[in-house]
């Protein structure tokens, strides 16, 4: 039955510029691809879920030490609106992918986006509103966000070198999101989480 698996992916419309990093980026996606392929000759109908939006909770992973500190979200993304989406809303895609495979249709590869679209300069006044402090953001170079990256991944387990490359490499190639649509309210019957609830809920959480 279409369903039986759902393969919950981040959006792979972005091409890194370096040759190092467009090779890693390829065997990487070739990987998936390939992934893909054998579950589909396994003889399962699958549904690839590839999220087309960044996520609310790297902003507390990636960023909140020096959101706290410098008042600043640094990464290599440049100033162009995004679409953002909740972790948690992410899951109920993959939950109503198994359940209710009936509501995706005959596609086999879709691209929920989320349901708010803000530059990281506008989501730097959101959560410095929220917190009642001045915050901006700064684009820098793929190495100086993959480098901070790596550090903050000795404190914490959940960031890795190939996260660390996969997001700063992202970051730099985006130059256009992917339109937004409305497959998550479609499919899940829900309202999406907005970053204001949020942060107002504490599912973002700002401490030191």
């Amino acid at each position: 039955m279409k369903g039986d698996k759902a393969d919950l992916l981040l959006s792979e419309f972005a091409v890194p510029h370096s040759t190092e990093q467009r090779i890693w980026r390829w065997r990487t996606l070739a990987r998936r691809i390939k992934n893909s392929h054998m579950l589909e000759r396994s003889g399962l109908s699958c549904i690839h879920l590839r999220i087309a939006a960044l996520f609310f909770e790297n902003l507390e992973l990636l960023h909140g030490e020096e959101i706290l500190g410098d008042g600043v979200i640094r990464n290599s993304f440049p100033d162009l609106p995004m679409n953002w989406i909740a972790g948690e809303d992410a899951g109920k895609l993959a939950i109503a992918a198994l359940r209710f495979p009936e509501r995706f249709g005959d596609r086999t590869a879709v691209y929920p986006t989320g349901t708010e679209k803000f530059s990281h300069s506008e989501v730097a006044g959101i959560i410095g509103r929220h917190l009642g402090r001045s915050l901006r953001h700064e684009t820098v170079s793929v190495e100086a966000w993959q480098k901070r990256l790596i550090e903050l991944s000795q404190q914490d387990k959940r960031i890795n070198l190939d996260m660390a490359r996969h997001i700063s490499a992202v970051g730099a190639s985006m130059r256009k999101p992917f339109p937004i649509n409305d497959i998550f309210g479609a499919v899940t019957q829900e309202q999406a989480m907005t970053l204001d609830e949020a942060l107002r809920s504490g599912y973002l959480a700002f401490k030191r």
